[in-house]
This record gives structure tokens, C-alpha cells and sequence, in this order.
């Protein structure tokens, strides 16, 4: 069995990010196939931050770095025979080291269910049987679990449209975050590359193995950045830094914010709804809510308690509608109890700002009146009225 340990010295993107656990450990796993009953373990490679000043490394730049450094160390095995001593150091490794998060890319559906039946098969301690998913409802449910799992590829999932790819395979999203990659051999192909070395004993083959399951467990610190940096867009972590508000004279016809985020965006994008419009670059944002130049009704909850007065097309208090003309007046109904508005109003997700308005009752979408908006000196319900919008993309 062989052993690597290096020190990630610079990161391609974030040049070690700032947004990452110190307290994760990366990891990713090659095999000589995906059943575990017909193929077996071949390597491992997992990704620490390390704070001991230590590192054996060659690169001048070790004298320069900071109490801790984010360590790459791989296990290699040269025969078959070894993979249950392979799988009894990694078990060690988890277990002697203050990890509580474990960071994988799909490894929910293979890396940590092959691990699993291995541990199971040789009986031996098995590091992964108190895993959970890294939820609020996962952490309440077992909190005794020996560590929190994070699928990269379950948590990006849901940005798959912002970032314009149709595959969130790891290399597909390493383009798309612009990662560089030296290695050009797919998992599947690594597999003869592995048989001719145990054939041949070819050191170069061997490079080609470290070198694989070196970027893959590389690059999944800037995934994880990335991942983490929408997750914090999207979550409510920015700054509103400039609000332009629209005018009455209909030239700024929008509400534009400017944000700043808490961690850089691994890449720029644009999405864009009826009702909004969100650029983002790295640190900064810009939301555009569309004004609508119109009429709108406001609509009265209590309906029993109004008239609905057809000539005039709206709904009356019954203190007032008692004066009207019967033959002018009709019970209102839930449909028809509104009062009419035009003017200039923006969207909103959630009813935050009162009187609300629509354009027919059962509209999820509500409006308000740009003025309120413009009046509104309340830092935080502004952030949450853009949040709904965020969430809304």
C-alpha cells in the first residue's frame, strides 16, 4: 500500500476559501467498478484542514503560510489482498481526527453506500454507519451521529438553472466554475489504466492514478465554496449597498437593488422572471423588480360584510351600501368585494406591505404601491421583501 500527504498551497478560484468548515473532511473514492460484490477498492482520497505547522512538502511557500493548511493525502492499494487494511486506516483516520462534517460529490448513492457494505462485508468498524444528511431535520432526528454528510451534487442541484449546464457531473460543473483539470481519464477509463499497472508496475500509469483522485478531491473545495456561496445569496446572506427606487416620471420604470455577498460567486449569471431579474458577478448583485403601470383591486377579506355595487364596479361597507338604492346594490362575494387602484405598483411574494392589491383574487402574486416601498425605512423587512424574490428565482 502506498501513501501520499501533500499541502494545498492555492486554490485555482478562491486561493483557499474562507467560506469553507475547517472542520470538513473531503473525500472521494476510486473503484474497479460500481458493485461492491464484483469489484473492489483500489484508492482513497480525502482532503483536511491540518493546524499543525508540520507539512513535508517541497514548495518554499510552506515557510509562509499560517498556523493551518488545508492537506491532500491519498491511500493507494498496489494489490487487491489489501483493501480490508485499506478500509481498517481510512475507519482510523475518521475516527482519530475532530471531523463532524463529511463532503463528497454524489457520494450519498455511491461512494458512502459502497464504503458501508465493505465495512459490512469484512466486519469491521464501519465509520459511516451514523452518518446524516446535513438538514435541520436530519441533525434533530439523530443527534448522536458520529458525523454530518454534505452531497455536493444533492445541494447544487437546485442552482442547476442559473449555471446553464445540462450535466452536474463533477467535471461538467468543474468547466462550469471554471476549474482547470490536468487529468483526462474518466473513472470508468481509470479502471484499465489500474489492471495495466498491476500488470505492468508502470510508474507512469500509477501518476495517472494519483493524479485523478487528486482533482477530484481537490476540486471539491471550491466546489464546496461555490456551492456555499449561492446557498448564501439565496439565504439571506447580502448587504443592500444602493436601492433606485422608480420615479413618477416613468423613466426609471423599476425598483433596482445593488447587493453585496458575504462569499464570491464561482460564476457569473442572470435569471429572470416576469417579475424579476437578478444579475450576480463574484461579490455583487443587482435585483431588478419591473414596475406595473395600471389598475389593480384591493380585495376585503370580511365579503359579508359589503356591498357590491355593479354600476360602479365596487364593493361598499354595508354602514355606508344601507344608503344605497336596492336595485343598485348586491350582496358582495368573495370575488366581487374590491375596491379599484391605478397607479404604479411593484410585486411582492409574500404579503409584507399593506394594503396589498391584485389583479384577480386568487393570484398568488400581490402588488403594492411604489410609494410604500420608497416609505419604507425598515432595513430589515426591505431584505426580506428581496429574499422572497430570491427564493422565488
Amino acid at each position: 500500500m502506498k501513501l501520499r500527504k501533500s499541502c494545498i498551497f492555492k486554490n485555482t478560484m478562491f486561493h483557499i476559501p474562507e467560506n469553507l468548515s475547517k472542520t470538513s473532511v473531503f473525500f472521494d473514492i476510486e473503484t474497479t467498478g460500481l458493485s461492491w460484490r464484483t469489484s473492489h477498492l483500489y484508492m482513497i482520497g480525502c482532503a483536511f484542514y491540518e493546524t499543525e505547522k508540520s507539512c513535508q512538502a517541497s514548495d518554499d511557500s510552506l515557510d509562509q503560510e499560517s498556523d493551518g493548511r488545508w492537506i491532500l493525502q491519498q491511500w493507494f492499494l498496489e494489490k487487491p489482498g489489501e483493501e480490508k487494511e485499506l478500509l481498517k486506516l481510512f475507519s482510523i483516520f475518521l475516527q482519530e481526527h475532530p471531523w463532524d462534517t463529511l463532503v463528497h460529490y454524489n457520494g450519498t448513492t455511491f461512494d458512502i453506500p459502497y464504503l458501508h457494505n465493505k465495512y459490512q462485508f469484512y466486519d469491521i468498524t464501519d465509520p459511516f454507519s451514523g452518518i446524516t444528511q446535513d438538514s435541520p431535520e436530519a441533525k434533530g432526528s439523530s443527534p448522536d451521529s458520529f458525523m454530518m454528510s454534505r452531497d455536493l451534487y444533492q445541494e447544487i442541484r437546485p442552482y442547476k438553472k442559473l449555471l446553464g449546464t445540462t450535466s452536474l457531473k463533477q467535471r461538467d460543473l468543474e468547466v462550469c466554475f471554471g476549474l482547470p483539470r490536468d487529468d483526462c481519464f474518466s473513472g470508468g477509463e481509470l479502471i484499465d489504466v489500474y489492471q495495466n499497472y498491476l500488470r505492468t508496475g508502470d510508474d507512469t500509469l500509477l501518476d495517472c492514478l494519483w493524479l485523478h483522485n487528486y482533482e477530484d478531491v481537490q476540486n471539491l473545495l471550491p466546489i464546496c465554496a461555490g456551492v456555499n456561496a449561492y446557498r448564501e445569496l439565496f439565504g439571506g446572506a447580502f448587504h443592500i449597498i444602493e436601492i433606485a427606487h422608480p420615479d413618477e416620471s416613468g423613466v426609471q420604470a423599476a425598483l433596482t437593488v445593488r447587493l453585496t455577498l458575504s462569499s464570491p460567486l464561482p460564476a457569473p449569471f442572470c435569471a429572470e422572471d416576469d417579475c424579476c431579474m437578478l444579475r450576480a458577478e463574484k461579490n455583487c448583485a443587482v435585483l431588478t423588480i419591473p414596475v406595473y403601470e395600471g389598475e389593480l383591486r384591493h380585495y376585503f377579506k370580511d365579503y359579508i360584510n359589503y356591498y357590491y355595487l355593479p354600476d360602479e364596479d365596487m364593493a361598499i361597507h354595508k354602514s355606508v351600501g344601507t344608503f344605497v338604492d336596492p336595485a343598485h346594490r348586491k350582496k358582495a362575494t368573495a370575488d366581487t368585494c374590491y375596491q379599484r387602484a391605478a397607479g404604479s405598483f411593484l410585486p411582492q411574494m409574500q404579503e409584507r406591505f399593506s394594503p396589498l392589491f391584485k389583479k384577480n383574487r386568487k393570484d398568488k402574486i400581490s402588488w403594492v404601491q411604489t410609494s410604500v416601498i420608497r416609505d419604507n425605512t425598515d432595513d430589515a423587512v426591505m431584505k426580506t421583501y428581496l429574499l422572497d424574490f430570491l427564493q422565488f428565482i
